[in-house]
């Protein structure tokens, strides 16, 4: 039997010891820990890598025709920066990568640059969340319980 207490803040390193038997974790430690114990490998990735890897799909996809076409000829790297941002929240917003539906022009600029990113750009914490829980619907950890430290309305829906 595992617990965990979980809150938004308990990444931090100068955080008191835990008390005996009990693990105080934040995202990316409960994360961490649901990838070692379903199996799943994750290379923790530096944002600037995953930076230039997203900056090299937006190059190659640019025409004058994409939303940040413009933006991107002034400041390649700014607009790398926001758009990968922009990513990263869509996927922790629940996104897989694509949309079903027709969407204005600019989710369908980030749609068409997504289709490069998804194998060239290091996995973010939004599609590694994902993983995990596709994984738990078939596989279980060792956790048998969660205990918040936060209200649960300041969690992210994922």
């Amino acid at each position: 039997m595992t617990c965990i207490h979980f809150g938004l803040n308990c990444d931090s390193a100068d955080l008191p010891h835990p008390a005996h038997g009990k693990a105080l974790l934040g995202p990316l430690g409960i994360l961490s820990l649901l990838e070692t114990q379903l199996g799943l490998y994750a290379k923790d990735s530096a944002l600037t890598d995953r930076l230039v890897q997203y900056l090299n799909c937006l190059n190659e996809l640019d025409t004058p025709a994409r939303f940040y076409s413009a933006s991107f000829a002034a400041d390649a790297f700014a607009t790398a920066s926001k758009l990968l941002q922009w990513r990263d929240q869509l996927y922790m917003a629940g996104w897989k990568g694509c949309f079903d539906d027709e969407v204005t022009p600019r989710l369908r600029d980030l749609a068409d640059v997504e289709t490069l990113a998804i194998s060239q750009v290091e996995a973010n914490v939004g599609q590694r969340v994902q993983r995990v829980i596709d994984t738990l619907s078939h596989q279980t950890s060792q956790i048998t319980c969660i205990q918040l430290i936060d209200s649960l309305e300041h969690y992210p829906p994922l």
